[in-house]
């Protein structure tokens, strides 16, 4: 039993936590979706910016890599 159980003095309080906690077996709550209309296309495209600001990432630094490679494979090292 949740703390938030244990410390209620009304059996609604109860309810409302056992209510939540079978509510949270998705990664958020969907409830939010229906309050805010169209949050759905903003938070897809949010996504999508993140995965464009990966592969963004991953090209730079594949880019830098290949520019350097000549430069650091003159150097020689000492054990």
């Amino acid at each position: 039993m949740s703390r938030l159980c244990r410390y209620s003095e009304h059996g609604l309080l109860d309810r409302r936590a056992r209510d939540v906690h079978v509510e949270r077996d998705t990664m958020f709550d969907t409830r939010l979706f229906s309050l805010t209309p169209g949050i759905m296309r903003l938070i897809v495209a949010k996504v999508l910016c993140q995965w464009v600001g990966l592969l963004s990432n991953v090209v730079f630094v594949l880019s830098l890599v290949t520019m350097l490679e000549p430069v650091l494979s003159g150097i020689e090292v000492v054990p």
